[in-house]
């Protein structure tokens, strides 16, 4: 009895739905309705910008259409020539971009570069597109070169000079098997955590846990 009474116990808590305070329910509907109304917004924006561009281009056809009229057949002929030359010239201006871009996708895929580098690698035709890639890789050269220098800086072996502390003999040293010390371990790696690495080196191969400097 109790089982079957747990088991719908169990049944009515997965099916049922979440539950909020009143606070947390009116800051849901709050986002909401900020989202709604920024997606209301952008496409009210969007619809106005067609909208002017479609009464642009109406325009701009009516006026077309007037000046035609005046003219005589012959001035029509040339006129509407020169509509198709220039369709035609925007056709190819578009052909030559796409080209340029997927030109440009290549080379930046063969050198390893990112393609969210096409807005600043592509130039007006391959020759310029080559030589911004050339740039950029010897800038990307510099920073590399300049990130190393910065990193190799605290890597430099002392000088002659400068004293080294004494090594601690083997039977001494508390990670190796004859002086095996977890809290002298803990010690060494709080307090000195360049001399903890060079005793665990010292030790080599260690096959149980032990404590190791944070990196």
């Amino acid at each position: 009895m109790n089982d079957e009474a747990e088991e719908k116990q169990g049944q009515v808590t997965e099916n049922s739905e979440p539950t909020f305070t009143d606070e947390q329910q009116e800051r849901i509907d709050q986002l909401i309705a900020q989202k709604v109304a920024k997606e209301r917004k952008r496409s009210e924006l969007k619809m106005a910008e067609q909208e002017k561009q479609f009464n642009e281009r109406l325009e701009s056809e009516k006026k077309k259409i007037a000046e035609r009229a005046k003219m005589s057949a012959e001035e029509r002929a040339q006129a509407e020539q020169a509509d198709r030359e220039k369709e035609l010239q925007a056709k190819s201006a578009e052909y030559d971009k796409k080209l340029n871009e997927l030109t440009t996708k290549s080379m930046l895929i063969d050198e390893g570069i990112s393609r969210d580098m096409l807005p600043l690698v592509m130039g007006r035709n391959e020759d310029e597109t080559s030589r911004n890639l050339e740039l950029l890789k010897a800038y990307g050269q510099q920073i590399k070169e300049s990130v190393t220098a910065e990193l190799l800086k605290g890597k430099q072996a002392p000088a002659a000079s400068t004293p080294r502390a004494p090594q601690i003999a083997v039977k001494d040293n508390p990670w190796s098997e004859d002086a095996w010390n977890l809290t002298e371990q803990q010690r060494i790696c709080t307090e000195d955590p360049d001399k903890a690495r060079e005793l665990i080196a010292q030790v080599g191969t260690i096959s149980r846990y032990h404590v190791t400097p944070v990196e």
